[in-house]
């Protein structure tokens, strides 16, 4: 129970979401059957199932159970009070009928002491429960170990006998190497680092097997130096590893394409990204980058590029050198306008401009040819191009909440979109040609300032979600809407009307 209630305040005060979940949370709520209720993301790529049992999320904690986050308060008074209201949220909470406003307002209370009384956090490591742990062998035949755990060494013991290890996972060591024996186990391809503080950096011995690194700590001053010798190495994550500059040591490993360096405190302020031609995928969630340098040119195999959750204001020109990329984040920045530089990425398959402060997209947009999803919500956007509709590899298109007065016509130009989110804008009306969407199974026009609609608006035949909540609509329409949603309904369409509106079901 504790660890269910443990994952449930986390939501709640979103200390740190996964890449994966977005930040906006409608509600949330654990009711007397221990489910979450109305948890909902914007997202369609991170939607989080209604009423999703707390096994589920139990069973992702117990795989994530050998890394968490703990506070690091500014008083132990604050301390004190954060622990004593989550043993009432706790005793509250076993209750199976329990009072909800007393929950709600213990969560409250715990979030504005976090809020006042949280400086920091320390992330804690353990030994991953699915892994066999080193110091627990004496009836186990090494033959049949898969995924080995070793904690607390300052070497590494003879991992001899280990003949089909395929993980290794090294917890709070001291080691300051990781030696060439291991080139021996010809079937280990991974292996996990946490929280090791050697004195001086990690040296990695030759190895040709090891695929996937990953190294975890606040020592930056720990991690290794170069990675060239682990040959064969094809991920390398270096992420909460309090790297202030940009980590160029994996620049000769040839096989390398996918590095991941989130969390971090990176700037790209004092150090340049060295030449790296192989790499495809570069995740920089989280860091401290307020300006992206010409340097990020010298990656020209990108493919995968994301800058989630940084300052950015600026982005270089040089951008437009990843003549590969294929899918470009800028989730959470400061950007005013879209790049120059990002409007030559003519292979791209998605871009991500949520949470900016961009105020418009230019007739530059036709040249992303290849480009599907569009993610452009929670903007001051008030303009979109009259060529928009040339855009014909679209497939989902994102522009809710923004500015936008009207639409261009051309829009029904795009046949193959799939899902249009044009709610929390200010439009008055609906394209007429909208209709001309035949492929659209999610549309949302919701808190708009639409009085009625087109004829033909009801048309769409692939149709599973059509959302009309907030709307000021005129008496007529009132009435046909009632009508075509138990129409749709019947077609197992979700439909949702404004449940604001005591003349609209929902």
């Amino acid at each position: 129970m504790r660890l269910v209630i443990f994952i449930f305040i986390s939501l709640c005060i979103t200390i740190e979401l996964e890449a994966q979940v977005t930040k906006i949370i409608r509600s949330t709520n654990v009711n007397g059957h221990n489910q979450i209720d109305t948890f909902k993301t914007d997202r369609p790529d991170t939607l989080l199932i209604l009423n999703k049992p707390n096994e589920q999320l139990l069973n992702r904690a117990k795989a994530q159970s050998n890394s968490f986050e703990s506070p690091i308060f500014k008083s132990k008074k604050d301390s004190a009070e954060y622990a004593a209201i989550q043993i009432r949220t706790e005793e509250t909470l076993q209750n199976p009928v329990y009072n909800k406003k007393l929950v709600d307002s213990l969560f409250l209370v715990r979030m504005r002491i976090a809020e006042r009384g949280i400086i920091g956090f320390r992330r804690n490591y353990s030994a991953n429960p699915k892994y066999t742990p080193y110091d627990d062998l004496k009836d186990v035949d090494p033959n049949t170990v898969g995924s080995l755990s070793i904690s607390k060494v300052s070497s590494l013991p003879d991992l001899s006998a280990f003949k089909n290890l395929e993980t290794l996972e090294l917890v709070n060591t001291t080691i300051s190497k990781i030696p060439r024996k291991l080139n021996r186990l010809t079937k280990l391809k991974t292996v996990y680092v946490y929280n090791n503080k050697s004195k001086a950096p990690l040296k990695l011995k030759r190895n040709k097997n090891i695929t996937t690194l990953v190294i975890e700590g606040d020592r930056p001053s720990s991690l290794p130096k170069s990675f060239k010798p682990f040959t064969s190495l094809t991920k390398l994550d270096l992420s909460r590893n309090s790297l202030q500059d940009f980590p160029n040591g994996g620049r000769n490993n040839k096989k390398l394409t996918e590095l991941i360096l989130t969390n971090n405190a990176i700037t790209l302020a004092g150090n340049e990204i060295r030449p790296h031609p192989y790499l495809k995928k570069l995740d920089l969630y989280k860091n401290k980058i307020e300006k992206v340098p010409a340097s990020i040119g010298n990656l020209p195999s990108l493919e995968i590029l994301k800058f989630n959750y940084n300052l950015i204001t600026e982005v270089s020109p040089d951008i437009s050198k990843l003549g590969n990329l294929k899918h470009l984040s800028f989730y959470s920045n400061r950007l005013s306008a879209i790049p120059d530089g990002v409007y030559q990425l003519a292979f791209l398959k998605e871009i991500d401009l949520y949470y900016n402060d961009i105020d418009r997209l230019d007739e530059r947009a036709i040249q992303w040819k290849n480009l599907e999803v569009l993610y452009l919500a929670y903007n001051n956007i008030f303009s979109l191009p009259n060529n928009l509709g040339e855009l014909n590899t679209l497939e989902e298109l994102y522009l809710h909440d923004n500015r936008l007065n009207t639409l261009p016509d051309k829009l029904g130009d795009l046949i193959k979109l799939k899902v249009l989110r044009i709610n929390d804008n200010n439009l008055l009306y609906v394209p007429p040609l909208l209709s001309k969407l035949v492929n659209l199974e999610n549309l949302d026009i919701s808190k708009n300032q639409i009085q009625s609609l087109p004829a033909d608006f009801f048309n769409f035949q692939h149709l599973k979600i059509l959302a009309l909540v907030s709307n000021p609509w005129d008496a007529e329409t009132k009435t046909m809407l009632v009508e075509r949603a138990k129409e749709l309904r019947a077609k197992n369409v979700v439909v949702h009307l404004n449940s604001y509106d005591e003349t609209l079901e929902d």
